[in-house]
């Protein structure tokens, strides 16, 4: 597994961004050795993943301006392409958090991705309780290991393991 994370960055609006776009957001990121060396870049030709798993949206919607409709439906879009990208027959898992503000936006995305004849599908996680978050509102343990077995049986179904 090969993992880009990082709390608070989002597809086009950091968390509490003042403005709808953040010039430092997830995509200025991606390609870097580390997050903290946007510049360094990594080798894709070592890395050859079967399925990616793409979760992105909460940050971008969780205090206001967010992003419009279209600009973020873009931008993932976009975003998805790019990760795709020298990948042919990537399989993609767009994954939100149920009854969040970005979830229908990612999901016309996987609808307008499939219609594309792309090799993706949508992950609805479920939302955590109150007592299940911890620090600045993330989930704890027992609800990242839910939404792994979630994670899990989604990329079994894509790559048909």
């Amino acid at each position: 597994a090969h993992l880009i994370a990082n709390s608070g960055h989002g597809l086009l609006r950091n968390y509490g961004a003042p403005a709808p776009r953040s010039d430092d957001a997830m995509p200025s990121r991606y390609n870097g050795c580390l997050f903290t060396d946007a510049k360094g870049r990594w080798d894709r030709e070592r890395y050859k993943p079967h399925c990616s798993v793409v979760l992105l949206g909460s940050n971008d919607h969780s205090t206001e301006p967010a992003p419009t409709t279209e600009d973020f439906v873009a931008a993932y879009r976009a975003f998805l392409g790019r990760v795709r990208e020298g990948r042919p027959g990537l399989g993609l898992v767009c994954a939100y958090v149920a009854e969040a503000p970005s979830a229908p936006r990612v999901s016309r995305v996987v609808k307008e991705e499939l219609a594309a004849g792309h090799k993706v599908l949508a992950l609805d996680l479920p939302p955590a309780k109150t007592e299940q978050l911890g620090c600045d509102w993330h989930p704890k343990l027992e609800v990242h290991r839910r939404w792994a077995g979630l994670a899990e049986a989604a990329i079994r179904k894509m790559i048909g393991w």
